[in-house]
């Protein structure tokens, strides 16, 4: 035993943590204790030096497991987090590893680890620039993946461990598109692939439920269905969800939480997405022949396609199956006759018809590959090409109502029913795209209401929101209702989301397993018709819709002791009331602050120093002491350029003009 490990045990008869931070400190000769300490490192710019003691000092610690030591050292790090420029420090000499190192230290001491766990959160969450999380993930994944089994009986550090590995793979997923290249082999090696893969088939994968004997796990989930609680019934909808997922399609699951939050934490940037448009319309001037010497009319072609796309199928038939070779001239899909076809529209000048065309076949390519095996990545990359499509065609063609249509397809978020007014306000809208635009407004605003009840704390403003988001979703079905064509598939749809989140909203009678007023018979018919015509729209829910129905008399007698506990619980009438009379407004968003919404997935973290609350940066009120201030009024303050930028876009320029700072 050292000299710091025996001051630190004398230490811990009478103190915590900050003890042992206290002891560190003085064997270093370094103060960051308080939120003076910190105010002073800034200003005299010594965070470099401050960081090199400490991650000398922790280096040395390597093969100990003092948990008096290390624990101190993690809460030097957790204190020097509150400021931008010192976190920024210990990334660049490596300090942030230690903490995923002290994650796997074997110990008994509990509370050790969750110090870990907590500030690891912090690491994890802070960065915004795609370079520096993607590295952050690859040191700390395995670290995470291999503690998870020691904690499956706390559910609170079970939790955020699940949640920090999911966190980690959600952003891993993006490194290919961001990146521009595979993952090289050496950061492949370094998230332990073998026991990843196990921790991930123990804990995610859907056939851990789905080949339980009896249906044992979707019951489960039909009897949380059936709970008094709106919050428990919510859930249950998502867990069917997620069985019936592909394991490796997450990003575009129906009702998928991780794409509602993200899509919070980063909305579509107006005016900011730019696709290539100059493509090479030179291969459309020249006529398409085929082998026997025909020609193939790919102008004429692709302008009916282009017709069929704003004025809809010609019958009900067509609905549920679009009838390609009425529409392109072709059974199948050949990508070279279409973009043949894209390529003859772009040299005769056709942008806006060209653009229509590319998010049409994109949607088609989707209905495609979601009914072929192993084509996960095809069908990711076919998503975010569309995503893009839609935002840069609300760019080009702001006058224009299709765009609109297309972001609430492929987008959804709290800008849906923004999308929805501008779309339905201009001049070209036709039928068609006006029950496309309600159509898919329905099933957005019933997206993001399904996972705010479901996953917010009752009361809070995000579950609040996801009340407005189920009224707002009841209305749009009733005007969705009025406009469809009966019998089409988007009616029949309609008809079957219209019962499912009645029945979410409303409840179990107490003498049945359907609310009264309901149309069971008239979901079960639509349900049917669907399945038989083998309708592509939203399966996802079709099937969730259908296994409640046919499973909830069994799961009310497998599960009637759960059922029975739930009823007794006095939250559900609560709940109840609480929507019925709910009438505020929404929390308004700030799209501005990534890293604060993602954090809301995690307990609240220490903002105060000693009892000192931290100051927080006007725009992402982030606690930070690193903070600059405004050079003309000097009483908004910033903790980085973003956040300058992004204040002075929602209108501090205007009000005080003012250089822009230098961090």
């Amino acid at each position: 035993m050292n000299a710091v490990e025996r001051v630190c045990a004398v230490a811990a008869r009478t103190g915590g943590w900050d003890a042992f931070s206290e002891v560190i400190c003085r064997h270093l000769k370094i103060a960051v204790s308080t939120q003076k300490d910190l105010k002073r490192i800034v200003k005299q710019k010594t965070s470099a030096d401050v960081v090199q003691k400490l991650a000398i000092f922790a280096r040395k610690q390597r093969g100990r497991r003092d948990t008096c030591v290390l624990g101190g050292i993690v809460n030097i790090i957790q204190n020097l987090e509150k400021d931008e420029t010192s976190i920024q420090e210990m990334y660049k000499q490596g300090l942030l590893d230690f903490v995923f190192q002290c994650l796997t230290v074997p110990i008994d001491v509990s509370n050790f680890r969750k110090l870990a766990i907590v500030v690891s959160q912090d690491i994890i969450m802070e960065w915004r620039d795609s370079d520096t999380w993607h590295n952050i993930s690859f040191k700390s994944t395995a670290n995470i993946a291999s503690i998870i089994a020691e904690h499956v009986r706390d559910k609170t550090v079970f939790g955020a461990l699940l949640i920090l590995l999911e966190n980690n793979l959600t952003k891993l997923c993006t490194y290919r598109m961001l990146q521009k290249h595979t993952i090289p082999a050496a950061s492949l090696q370094s998230l332990q692939l073998p026991r990843l893969a196990a921790t991930l088939v123990a804990y995610y994968q859907s056939s851990a439920l789905n080949d339980l004997p009896f249906d044992t796990g979707k019951s489960l989930f039909v009897a949380l269905m059936l709970s008094p609680s709106i919050s428990i019934r919510f859930r249950g909808l998502i867990g069917l969800l997620n069985l019936i997922h592909s394991d490796s399609t997450w990003d575009f699951r129906f009702c998928n939480p991780q794409r509602k939050y993200l899509n919070l934490a980063f909305p579509p940037p107006e005016n900011s997405c730019s696709l290539d448009m100059s493509r090479d319309a030179s291969a459309g001037l020249a006529p398409m022949i085929f082998p026997d010497g025909s020609t193939f009319d790919s102008y004429g072609w692709a302008m009916k396609f282009v017709e069929y796309e704003h004025q809809g199928p010609k019958s009900n038939d067509e609905s549920f199956e679009a009838p390609l070779a009425r529409i392109i001239g072709a059974p199948v899909l050949n990508m070279f006759i279409l973009k043949h076809m894209e390529s003859t529209l772009r040299a005769k000048g056709k942008h806006y018809e060209a653009d229509v065309f590319d998010f049409g076949i994109q949607m088609l390519l989707i209905r495609t590959l979601k009914m072929m095996e192993n084509e996960s990545q095809p069908l990711f990359d076919v998503h975010v090409m569309a995503r893009l499509s839609a935002l840069d065609g609300i760019k080009r063609w702001p006058e224009r109502s299709y765009f609109y249509y297309a972001a609430i397809k492929t987008l959804g978020g709290p800008e849906c029913s923004e999308w929805a007014t501008k779309g339905t306000k201009c001049r070209d809208i036709t039928p068609h795209l006006r029950r496309r635009i309600s159509y898919e407004l329905s099933l957005a605003l019933f997206e993001m209401g399904v996972v705010f009840l479901a996953l917010q704390v009752p009361e809070t403003m995000w579950w609040n929101d996801g009340v407005k988001y189920m009224k707002m979703c009841q209305v749009s079905i009733q005007e969705a209702l009025e406009l469809m064509i009966g019998g089409s598939a988007e009616h029949t749809m309609i008809v079957v989301l219209s019962f499912i989140a009645e029945y979410l909203v409303r409840g179990p009678d107490a003498g049945s397993q359907l609310p009264s007023g309901l149309s069971e018979k008239e979901a079960l018919v639509s349900l049917s018709i669907l399945k038989v015509r083998e309708c592509k729209e939203n399966t996802e829910l079709q099937e969730a819709v259908s296994t409640f129905l046919s499973l909830r008399s069994e799961a009310s007698k497998k599960w009637s002791s759960l059922i029975s506990a739930m009823q007794k619980m006095p939250l559900a009438a609560k709940e109840a009331q609480t929507f019925n009379d709910f009438t505020g407004e929404f929390w308004k968003y700030d799209d501005n602050m990534p890293a604060t919404v993602m954090r809301m997935y995690f307990e609240k973290t220490k903002n105060t120093i000693n009892g000192s609350a931290l100051p927080q940066c006007s725009t992402c009120h982030k606690p930070t002491v690193g903070l600059k201030k405004c050079g003309r009024c000097g009483q908004t303050k910033y903790c980085s350029e973003i956040c300058q930028f992004f204040d002075w876009k929602a209108g501090h320029k205007a009000k005080c003009i003012s250089p822009e700072i230098s961090t």
